[in-house]
């Protein structure tokens, strides 16, 4: 296992998430929150957005971990209230055109499972739901994985994790699970396995 977040909670004050680095323990009684996560396999492929920039909404194409990704309504933050792990995080944003992040080229060796971490955005109004899915046919059709999910609030970071089990080529997307027009919601995600 390795460590995924730490929070600092103190009471009476907004929690805050530690990346790196020191900071001053708060006076007030204090909780510390920490989160650890598994290792990915040998062999997975790992995206944490940190090798890639997109500084704004409109759809474009980003090479990341040496794959090529369409980035729908969706930007690449750096802003440290919008991260969630590391210096980068994908951020969606809900709006008139579907939002995105789709895998445009192929996994070779299939996909077992399927992670990311996600949360709501520090200016989100309204979570709505989003949905990871998968495709053996190049993006022709989709197929959804598990459940969709809603983060709980921007404070709070949240682990996808599905078993898929399908072999040969496949890639991967995560869109908004309905057509609402929601323009207050946005999604972060970062670390994704596949």
């Amino acid at each position: 296992y390795q460590l995924a977040s730490l929070t600092v909670e103190p009471d009476g004050e907004a929690p805050f998430h530690l990346n790196a680095g020191r900071f001053a323990m708060p006076a007030t009684a204090t909780t510390v929150r920490a989160v650890f996560e598994e290792i990915p396999p040998p062999g997975s492929y790992v995206v944490d957005f940190e090798d890639g920039d997109k500084f704004t909404y409109p759809t474009a194409n980003v090479v990341l971990n040496g794959k090529m990704w369409e980035l729908e309504q969706a930007l690449i933050s750096t802003d440290i209230n919008n991260v969630i792990a590391g210096f980068k995080s994908a951020r969606l944003r809900d709006g008139t055109n579907a939002p995105a992040l789709t895998l445009l080229e192929d996994l070779t060796n299939g996909l077992g499972r399927l992670s990311f971490k996600y949360r709501a955005a520090a200016s989100v109004i309204d979570p709505v739901d989003w949905q990871a899915e998968y495709s053996r046919d190049g993006g022709a059709s989709w197929v959804r994985i598990g459940r969709p999910f809603a983060p709980p609030a921007h404070t709070v970071v949240q682990f996808f994790t599905r078993g898929v089990h399908v072999t040969g080529a496949v890639r991967v997307r995560i869109v908004r699970a309905s057509t609402n027009v929601v323009e207050a919601s946005r999604l972060l995600v970062d670390d994704l396995v596949a």
